[in-house]
């Protein structure tokens, strides 16, 4: 589910980079996007360790908020995401782990560490 109103979809654009570090010691590289409804956006373009980031999708930084709001563990399925034009994207069909770690890892930079852009 996404709190990404359906009639807002448009295209993402990169308004800023930024890095912060894994819960497990890793460094991640991520931009945040915004749409034309003002939507914020984020996405994993890369690890220092590796892993999988999925740098082509975009996940709303709404939706992660209230995903990560009940403290519980979420794969990647949990989780919607779009593309660069803000088209919904199917979800992904493992449950792999490291997507939801590193997306955690990132909201917390971006809410703790204020990254949001004013």
């Amino acid at each position: 589910m996404t709190f990404v109103l359906p009639n807002s979809y448009s295209p993402i654009q990169k308004i800023k980079s930024a890095s912060c570090l894994s819960f497990k010691g890793s460094t991640l590289e991520y931009e945040i996007g915004k749409n034309s409804a003002s939507f914020l956006f984020v996405r994993i373009v890369g690890s220092s360790r590796g892993g999988k980031t999925s740098p082509g999708r975009w996940f709303a930084i709404c939706d992660l908020a209230q995903i990560f709001a009940f403290g519980k563990r979420v794969v990647a399925s949990s989780f919607e995401s779009f593309d660069k034009e803000g088209n919904l994207l199917p979800k992904p069909k493992k449950g792999n782990s490291n997507p939801s770690a590193f997306l955690r890892a990132v909201l917390h930079d971006i809410l703790c560490d204020k990254q949001l852009p004013a």
